[in-house]
């Protein structure tokens, strides 16, 4: 055989986008739209969160259901004291890198959702 026949094509140029999308972040939740979504959520004993979102017009039914559970698992970040830090590293060396045991230690049975 001769060989040029032996040879690969090259390959081919890898498909190009046809656009580009760009992701618009919601706003930031204001303490007024919190106090306001807290204040809905106690008059509607069901939480229907469809009829909550459209006395919120920045808001989703979606995003109103989740901004309790978002407001739960930002309690748990707080600054790093130089306590916390010494207390991390000996629990590193005690457990070496089971995170999940390292949480429940640092945070007892109230441990925050891996994200």
């Amino acid at each position: 055989m001769h060989q040029e026949e032996m040879t690969t094509p090259p390959p081919l140029p890898a498909p190009r986008p046809r656009c580009i999308v760009r992701l618009r972040l919601p706003p930031a939740w204001t303490p007024e739209e919190d106090a306001q979504l807290q204040r809905l959520a106690k008059e509607n004993a069901f939480r229907r969160w469809s009829r909550i979102a459209r006395s919120m017009p920045r808001r989703s039914a979606r995003s109103c259901r989740a901004r309790p559970h978002n407001l739960a698992r930002d309690a748990y970040h707080r600054p790093i004291t130089a306590h916390d830090d010494d207390e991390l590293l000996r629990l590193h060396c005690r457990l070496g890198d089971r995170w999940k045991e390292i949480g429940r230690a640092v945070y007892g049975s109230a441990a925050p959702p891996a994200s």
